[in-house]
């Protein structure tokens, strides 16, 4: 960098600009996004410095805003209609349960290993192969105590009935089944959820670090110290 001094000027002046938006917002009650707030003082400093925007950054974000939500929409849509169709219209929706818990939660922890495994400062340290392979083990695990405790909440459940004499219906018995299942897609959403949130936090913060340490790298290939991410 030709001006470091200027560049961490800057980026201070984005993490000020974000967090008196983000802080004005919410005080007010309107709807806010830290992503949208962070990208939106970047553009701003970009103009304003003569520094320029990267505009096919930019554009990949913009793109993602817009299909995110239509992914997620058809996604959403097609895993219900596979359950519905599955599970709750059968004549045995708990024993369906049952049978398909431990393949969907397989699924839901081979798909969060990868992520963890390829993104962020990991996945200069792990191979794909290795990748694949450490989520794949990690699925199989995941099947294994997901279809363990599906049987020892059956079986909780049928001696439960035993000694109180009540009869189990079918469709409480399913929704205890997903409860597993439930716990693991809420810490799957919140480890995506608060990693957004941290990067949008840091970003600007881990660039001055690296200009001040002189690590920076115009590529954006920057190593964030831990010190920073428990900030």
């Amino acid at each position: 960098l030709k001006h470091p001094a200027e560049f961490m000027l800057g980026m201070c002046t984005v993490l000020v600009g974000t967090t008196v938006w983000l802080t004005l917002a919410t005080l007010y009650g309107l709807p806010v996004s830290s992503t949208h707030s962070v990208v939106g003082a970047l553009i701003g400093l970009g103009l304003i410095s003569g520094w320029g925007i990267n505009y096919s950054g930019l554009r990949s974000i913009l793109l993602s805003w817009l299909l995110s939500p239509l992914i997620g929409g058809v996604i959403s849509c097609s895993l219900y209609m596979i359950v519905r169709k599955f599970i709750i219209e059968t004549d045995s929706p708990a024993k369906a349960t049952r049978r398909l818990l431990p393949f969907v939660s397989a699924s839901t922890l081979f798909i969060l290993s990868m992520f963890i495994l390829s993104k962020g400062q990991i996945s200069a340290t792990v191979t794909r192969d290795t990748a694949l392979i450490v989520s794949a083990a990690i699925a199989l695990a995941a099947a294994g105590i997901s279809g363990a405790a599906a049987t020892a909440i059956r079986s909780r459940k049928t001696l439960k009935k035993r000694i109180q004499e009540q009869e189990q219906t079918e469709q409480s018995e399913t929704e205890s089944i997903f409860k597993v299942l439930q716990v693991v897609t809420a810490c799957l959403l919140s480890f995506s959820h608060g990693s957004n949130d941290v990067s949008n936090a840091i970003g600007p913060f881990a660039a001055v670090n690296a200009v001040y340490t002189g690590d920076f790298q115009r590529t954006g290939n920057i190593i964030t110290p831990a010190w920073i991410l428990f900030l």
